[in-house]
């Protein structure tokens, strides 16, 4: 009888464990697709400066261009992230565009970083005999004057003098802030060769002493004294302007419309769907996109070189037919825990319905109508 009765609670908990077993499954997201959006590698400074003690510093390339350390850290940026999408990588290693696709920035070192990163992210199947491990793969861009979305350079004209006019040391805000020590900005002048207008040129100024003191030289003693109390903050302070521009919103607009374009697609009953869209870009690219969706005080505001923004799509049985959304900010391209961003407005689990209604107003679908880049005539002005 004990043993008839122990043999029932035995089954009636194999049973129940079974339950909980299907139960947790069933209620398991799996994922399903990734909009990668990734900053460049590390790169020479943009320029130098007419007092730069360093002006004749043979920069591998020329000024601008990808460096040695920046192909290694998108190449392993392609290899981590192989890892984390393996399920949706084509099955048989090999490079189509139906399940991948990849734009870039027509600058040269973000062209550089896409090809760097696919051969991380892609390598040829291992039955390949190649002299290298590498498969080619077909890389998309557009002229600059022409790509409002990721080089976001496109000429707009009813918003292209807005940044300038919100960066221009005569900005009201700029004088606040700068208080006292406006006087700073001749003494900055005189001791660079060159006189500043924007705030712009003090970020090209800290890029320029930032990637030259990677590489071992060394930073001038009047720049060192202002770097942490005058320099970072007025850097900071120009990306944080430029982003609150309308202009930046606009672009980043168009960027979003690319976004919304690939997950309408997976909102429709077709099988046969892009599982993952990469974009290589700059600090721009994912800044802009933080501003306009209103997440920018979760993730750094200077971003790091190979910084990523990933836009996961999650099948959830709690979202019937549509997917769930994931915002993840990965800070550089090592970072093995990044940062789990929350949507304003888009509670937890966050679908493409929801989405949809919260980009609504921001997406630009017509860039030269926002722009008003028509005249009566319908000619189109380009910034050339």
């Amino acid at each position: 009888m004990v043993s008839g009765l122990l043999n029932l609670n035995l089954i009636f908990s194999l049973i129940f464990l079974s339950l909980c077993i299907r139960s947790s499954a069933s209620n398991s997201s799996s994922l399903k697709g990734a909009f990668i959006i990734f900053r460049h590698g590390h790169r020479a400074p943009y320029r130098s400066y007419p007092n730069d003690p360093h002006k004749d510093y043979p920069w591998e390339g020329g000024f601008g261009f990808l460096s040695q350390l920046g192909v290694r850290q998108v190449f392993e940026l392609g290899v981590r992230f192989r890892a984390r999408y393996q399920t949706l990588m084509p099955k048989d290693q090999v490079y189509g565009r139906s399940p991948v696709r990849i734009r870039s920035s027509a600058e040269t070192r973000c062209l550089m970083s896409a090809q760097s990163f696919m051969a991380g992210f892609l390598p040829p199947p291992k039955k390949w005999v190649l002299p290298i491990r590498w498969q080619p793969a077909v890389i998309e861009s557009v002229p600059k004057p022409q790509d409002s979305a990721i080089a976001q350079e496109k000429y707009c004209s009813k918003y292209n003098m807005t940044i300038v006019e919100r960066t221009n040391l005569d900005n009201q805000e700029i004088m606040d802030f700068m208080g006292p020590k406006f006087y700073l900005f001749s003494y900055i002048s005189e001791h660079m060769g060159m006189r500043i207008t924007l705030l712009h040129d003090i970020v090209r100024l800290v890029d320029t002493l930032q990637q030259e003191s990677k590489v071992g030289l060394q930073i001038p003693s009047w720049a060192l004294d202002l770097y942490n109390d005058t320099l970072i903050p007025l850097d900071l302070l120009s990306h944080h302007l430029t982003y609150q521009t309308k202009l930046s919103y606009v672009r980043a607009g168009s960027l979003l419309n690319e976004i919304m374009k690939y997950l309408d697609n997976f909102s429709k009953p077709s099988t046969n769907k892009r599982r993952i869209s990469i974009m290589s870009g700059h600090d721009l690219t994912v800044g802009s996109i933080a501003y306009l969706l209103g997440f920018n005080s979760q993730i750094p505001l200077l971003v790091d070189f190979a910084c990523t923004l990933a836009i996961e799509l999650y099948e959830s049985p709690q979202l019937g037919d549509d997917y769930e959304i994931k915002f993840l900010f990965f800070r550089n391209h090592a970072d093995d825990n990044p940062i789990q961003i929350r949507i304003p407005e888009c509670s937890s689990p966050c679908s493409i319905k929801t989405f949809r209604k919260i980009a609504e107003s921001k997406v630009v679908d017509d860039y030269d109508r926002v722009c008003n880049n028509y005249h009566e005539n319908d000619v189109h002005f380009v910034n050339l």
